[in-house]
């Protein structure tokens, strides 16, 4: 069978009808709702003949883990995805309903539309038009959706845990279709400043926390300027943003503490001990010059940045099925965003990409919404790109 007979599988009515579907499942993470998706795609995969496996993170969270079969069984190829999507702050504010997934003038708003049901579903029905065509792949197709992605990559992670492998993959994200193979690291810490209550009336009797802090915050300024001194030749300079803040229990007390959460996004080349180290280097240094000054850090999430080589397999056959497709390649370019393509590449060892309909500056958005027309193209693509990666 031809590729070509593949394509002409691809249903735009069906893509539609499974972005609707997963769009209208509540799948909000936190708290971690993803089993009726779940169920929804491993039910999808049985319709499709795939071996479907599910993997309990707890018992109301398991991932799906497809495969399709090839003559040889290798190479294998995974198209990954996650099932979960961030809350919704205020319903009022959408011109559709979250989770009502309506189509308007060529978008399917809702709820993860963007990121990332929309590319699960082009994958599926993608999936689906290589089995009905009948074409014969040499290697084995894995499907994996995964729960927890919007929380530290927890069902990812779990995957790899399990014995997760394959030759490459792709990881489902909105890219706007085009092919990204590398995208920054996190460091997320905790700083908090530890003073003395007092009356507000007699400052001098405490240590305010939150006058501390504010030293605190004024050294990370001048280091994220610093930060702008290196330079990675895709994604640009590396960032520090102090994101929240909270201290004090009454208008009259003088606070006894103060806590910030810094994100920190790092480029290859840096580590996250590195980028740990100039922190503490900073409160080391207010320590130094202020003997009251006293803090406490917490590391909470810490993520290497990943990137494969635009030389492997992975970058050169998706590149070509999106210039196959949209008639363009924009070769391979940076995801600005983390996703889980960092624990496949440098946990599980795998060349991966990313690779998605939709727009990143959608996603996390009120009005979230993706075009029908490139959901028709991603399914096409991801089709070529299995075809050329397994036969």
């Amino acid at each position: 069978m031809s590729v070509e007979k593949a394509l002409a599988y691809v249903d735009e009515s069906e893509v539609v009808d499974l972005v609707k579907a997963l769009v209208k499942i509540r799948s909000v993470n936190p708290p971690g709702l993803e089993k009726e998706a779940s169920v929804f795609v491993a039910e999808t995969l049985k319709g499709f003949g795939a071996e479907v496996e599910l993997q309990y993170l707890t018992p109301d969270r398991p991932n799906v883990l497809g495969r399709f079969r090839g003559r040889k069984g290798s190479p294998t190829l995974l198209f990954e995805g996650h099932l979960d999507v961030v809350p919704v702050e205020d319903e009022s504010v959408w011109v559709i309903p979250p989770f009502n997934a309506e189509e308007r003038e060529g978008y399917i708003y809702g709820r993860g539309s963007t990121d990332a049901k929309g590319s699960l579903a082009a994958m599926l029905e993608g999936v689906k038009a290589l089995v009905k065509s009948g074409v014969q792949l040499q290697g084995d197709l894995l499907v994996l959706a995964v729960v927890g992605e919007e929380f530290r990559n927890a069902g990812v992670r779990y995957a790899i845990e399990k014995g997760l492998r394959a030759d490459m993959a792709v990881v489902l994200e909105p890219t706007d279709l085009k092919v990204k193979n590398l995208h920054k690291g996190i460091l997320r810490l905790r700083v908090t400043t530890l003073g003395k209550a007092a009356h507000a009336s007699t400052p001098w009797d405490g240590v305010n926390a939150v006058t501390k802090m504010a030293s605190v915050i004024h050294e990370l300024d001048h280091l994220a300027a610093r930060l702008k001194g290196k330079r990675h030749a895709t994604l640009g300079f590396p960032t520090l943003v102090v994101s929240t803040v909270s201290g004090g229990v009454k208008e009259n007390i003088v606070p006894s503490k103060c806590t910030v959460t810094i994100d920190r996004r790092l480029i290859p080349g840096e580590t996250p001990k590195e980028a740990r180290d100039e922190v503490y280097d900073v409160l080391n240094g207010l320590k130094a010059s202020d003997p009251e000054f006293n803090a406490d850090v917490e590391v909470y999430y810490e993520a290497d940045p990943a990137e494969t080589p635009s030389e492997e397999r992975i970058v050169t056959v998706t590149r070509r099925a999106v210039e196959t497709v949209t008639g363009m390649d924009p070769g391979a370019t940076a995801f600005t965003a983390s996703c889980d393509m960092g624990p496949l590449v440098n946990i599980a060892g795998i060349p991966t990409v990313i690779l998605g309909p939709g727009e990143l500056a959608l996603a996390h958005k009120d009005n979230e919404r993706i075009g029908v027309n490139q959901l028709v193209e991603a399914a096409k693509v991801y089709a070529l790109a299995a075809f050329y990666a397994l036969t």
